[in-house]
């Protein structure tokens, strides 16, 4: 199958279905490479991530910046991390931005 390790990632038609690494609906949310940077397969193209998500002011940007699925609070990577709900600014926790009671 073309979604075994390592086979999302060795320009090859692992299972003969004429599809090759990320281009292979197996392969979604394989790894894969992209020049020298290991990525993720989505939507059929390898993603590599920019940035970490705990980057200053990456948990309220709206983007999956590590490319894991989850955006800004919903990233774990972001628990204890300060977030924004609307304008006012709050910590993010439990998946959730969590402004203080004024």
């Amino acid at each position: 199958l073309e979604s075994e390790t390592g086979f999302c990632a060795d320009g090859v038609d692992n299972d003969d279905d004429t599809f090759i690494d990320c281009e292979d609906d197996d392969c979604e949310d394989g790894a894969c490479m992209e020049g020298e940077m290991e990525g993720i397969c989505m939507e059929n193209e390898c993603v590599v991530p920019v940035e970490p998500e705990t980057e200053t002011g990456l948990c309220d940007d709206g983007v999956d910046n590590d490319v894991d699925t989850f955006i800004d609070c919903a990233d774990n990577d972001c628990d204890g991390e300060a977030c924004l709900d609307g304008e006012t600014e709050g910590t993010c926790e439990f998946g959730v931005c969590v402004v203080p009671e004024i």
